[in-house]
């Protein structure tokens, strides 16, 4: 299942992981559906935003930039004092000047461990509202890494008060990251049951709804040659079961799909790591 959670610095680092929402997909199939038959962002902020902060804090905004804030003056002094906070918090600031230089796969790590390292709460509480700016968004609906929004203006679409909340679960995460809270694991069978659980809610949206069922059926034939509507369908429908899952189900859920993008991310850096280094000469006879 695709969700949406925009990580500030990870989207660029994890690519095009899949396409489309395969519980969705499946659910779809379950109900008995016949299956016949690049988002241009607003500037982030004023430029006199970054003017009194310092290098590092610049950094920090900079992981930003696509954020549209619609020249929004309470959302940039939220931007503003998060930036702020992030970089005057010593553990973060040791975390981040540690991986200065390094792959971004290296920062996107950073915050797939912070998810896996906050509260079941907090993970909720990040999706609930990522999902919420999302339905406010323009929709482009790309597919993009699970866990991963890259469409940042969905994330601008908040209001001040959500994007409040929503980088205080950022910073937390960071902080989490910083000072090496244990990772939550999950058990197979958690795995296998909060799928469960989530797959069960799909369905039964998609028993309600027929028309949107037969569209995500068409979808999940050719995920790639979606319609943005189709897969804007998807995502809908994923974040709605997810978020209609009960404890524990939806938490072991939401971890199986981060420990995922984890393996995915290991892959991806082991793949450019090889890729970066030069080819060797056959020696010589």
């Amino acid at each position: 299942m695709s969700t949406i959670v925009y990580l500030p610095g990870a989207a660029a680092a994890t690519g095009d992981a899949q396409a489309g929402d395969t519980s969705v997909a499946s659910a779809a199939s379950a109900s008995g559906t016949s299956t016949k038959g690049t988002t241009t962002n607003a500037a982030a902020a004023p430029s006199s935003l970054a003017s009194s902060m310092d290098a590092e804090q610049k950094t920090l905004l900079s992981t930003l930039e696509n954020i549209d804030l619609g020249q929004d003056p309470a959302k940039a002094e939220v931007l503003k004092h998060w930036v702020r906070r992030v970089s005057e918090d010593r553990d973060i600031s040791r975390m981040l000047k540690d991986n200065a230089g390094k792959p971004p796969f290296a920062t996107a790590s950073i915050y797939i461990d912070g998810m896996l390292r906050i509260t079941p709460d907090e993970r909720t509480a990040l999706f609930a509202l990522s999902a919420d700016a999302h339905a406010a968004a323009p929709k482009t609906c790309v597919p993009v890494a699970q866990m991963i929004f890259a469409n940042s203006t969905a994330v601008g679409a908040m209001s001040a008060a959500d994007l409040g909340q929503f980088f205080d679960v950022v910073y937390d995460m960071l902080k989490q990251s910083a000072i090496d809270v244990p990772i939550a694991t999950i058990t197979p069978e958690q795995r296998a049951q909060g799928q469960q659980a989530v797959n069960q809610h799909a369905q039964d949206l998609l028993k309600n709804d027929p028309q949107s069922a037969d569209a995500i059926a068409l979808a999940a034939v050719d995920p790639y040659s979606a319609t943005p509507e189709s897969r804007c369908l998807i995502q809908a429908m994923g974040n709605r079961a997810l978020l209609a899952t009960p404890e524990p189900y939806r938490d072991w859920a939401i971890i199986a799909q981060f420990e995922q993008i984890k393996t995915s991310l290991a892959a991806m850096s082991h793949l450019g790591v090889h890729a970066a280094k030069p080819a060797q000469s056959a020696p010589q006879r």
